[in-house]
């Protein structure tokens, strides 16, 4: 019988994480095992995934930090196969191969500016819209002022909840209630300068400060 592997610790990860933060220039290192990037209430960054299986997985995703307590993050993507899952007793040789999948497959671009309004721009066309997706369009739409936008996705929100049909679970109600701030501050005209506040509180909760 085979000897089962165990997951990577972190202290195993951290390592492999900076040799890939290399490839990255202007990105840096939060919280030991997240390359990332920011600009504004937008933050960009690439994970790596711990698995059961002993191997890691690169997982990128963009976190709004105009949302409050980190429930941010949205448009999670995954490379391709074979790049997908990574024996880390192989790291050297597929570090080049994970990196180029990464510079080619993942949006948006991690060459080009990071730009909040394309970041609104690709999850607002992404598909299926679920409620946490109709959360994170309200309040970014919010900050860069779309207001008509934002109210279009605060009333979106809790039908989307409904069409789960698992019922309101706490999670639901805390963003439901943080919209009912977010419409409340638009129609006072301060729904910009209330969500960059929290943006500040993200930014040094994340260490970006």
């Amino acid at each position: 019988m085979s000897r089962l592997r165990k997951a990577m610790s972190e202290k195993q990860l951290e390592p492999i994480v900076q040799d890939y933060h290399r490839a990255f220039p202007g990105w840096r290192i939060l919280e030991r095992t997240l390359i990332a990037r920011e600009r504004g209430p937008v933050m960009q960054g690439i994970g790596f995934q711990r698995l059961s299986t002993g191997c890691y997985r690169p997982i990128c995703s963009v976190y709004y930090l105009c949302v409050l307590g980190r429930d941010g993050g949205s448009a999670v993507q995954f490379l391709k196969h074979p790049v997908q899952d990574i024996d880390p007793r192989i790291h050297a040789s597929k570090r080049d191969k994970v990196v180029e999948a990464i510079y080619q497959e993942i949006v948006p671009r991690v060459d080009a500016p990071l730009d909040p309004e394309e970041v609104l721009a690709m999850h607002e066309a992404m598909q299926p819209i679920r409620s946490p997706d109709a959360h994170h369009l309200a309040v970014l739409n919010a900050y860069l002022g779309h207001d008509e936008r934002a109210l279009y996705w605060c009333e979106r929100f809790p039908e989307l909840v409904e069409q789960l049909g698992f019922g309101w679970q706490d999670f639901d109600r805390k963003r439901r209630d943080f919209l009912i701030s977010v419409r409340e501050w638009i129609e006072a005209g301060r729904a910009s300068s209330e969500l960059e506040f929290i943006v500040q509180e993200e930014r040094r909760k994340w260490g970006l400060a």
